[in-house]
């Protein structure tokens, strides 16, 4: 047995940031380091995403997470354990052979990702680095990552005020990490101040008129 041979495989209920449950696993390994994560909370779905797996009927508005527990606590389980939490991509693979489908709605995608995420958790953890430095391997070419930072929201998390779900700010001529969070929050702060210019501005439109005006600045 080596030490990250996976012991157990845990599913569990928690609830997101919209208070709907969700699917959280916990990874034991052989070494007792343990990894754990949950499934992400999103409200806008594209046609190339995994799909979470629901219970449906009229309990928690049909959002209950039941039928993807029963698959983490037994199929997946069965699948993992006993097997090596280095092998990321090889888990990954028979996860996604093992649901079958091309959108992972048989096990369901808040299952598979949740399991995927605690087992590079779990294997991280056993070899005492944090994610970053466990998936670079080294510290060789690693270079800080840029902050990329919302200052307008649309999609459904907006009612669909605009089409675009994030509209994004990076800073990439920034030379630190600290300026590029300062140069963000200025950005961030003139959007602010242009956004309350324009729906200060006379006529009627709703929407329209401040989208126009927003594409005048």
């Amino acid at each position: 047995m080596t030490n990250t041979e996976i012991r157990k495989v845990q599913g569990r209920r928690v609830w997101d940031s919209r208070g709907r449950p969700t699917v959280e696993v916990e990874i034991e390994l052989a070494s007792g380091a343990t990894g754990r994560a949950i499934a992400p909370a999103g409200a806008s779905t594209g046609t190339g995403e995994a799909l979470d797996l629901r219970d449906g009927g009229s309990a928690l508005a049909g959002l209950g997470i039941n039928k993807a527990l029963t698959a983490v606590n037994g199929e997946i389980a069965k699948l993992l354990v006993g097997r090596n939490a280095n092998d990321q991509a090889d888990l990954d693979h028979a996860i996604i052979e093992l649901d079958g489908t091309p959108n992972r709605s048989r096990l369901g995608g808040n299952a598979s990702v949740a399991t995927s995420m605690a087992l590079l958790h779990a294997a991280a953890a056993a070899a005492g680095q944090p994610i970053w430095r466990y998936l670079a391997g080294s510290d060789r070419g690693i270079t800080m990552p840029l902050p990329e930072i919302q200052i307008f929201g649309g999609g459904a998390h907006a009612a669909r005020r605009v089409d675009v779900q994030d509209f994004m700010v990076m800073c990439p001529a920034a030379s630190t990490f600290a300026e590029a969070l300062e140069w963000t929050a200025e950005v961030y702060r003139a959007a602010g101040d242009i956004i309350e210019t324009c729906r200060k501005a006379p006529g009627r439109g709703g929407r329209r008129r401040l989208l126009a005006c927003l594409h005048q600045q």
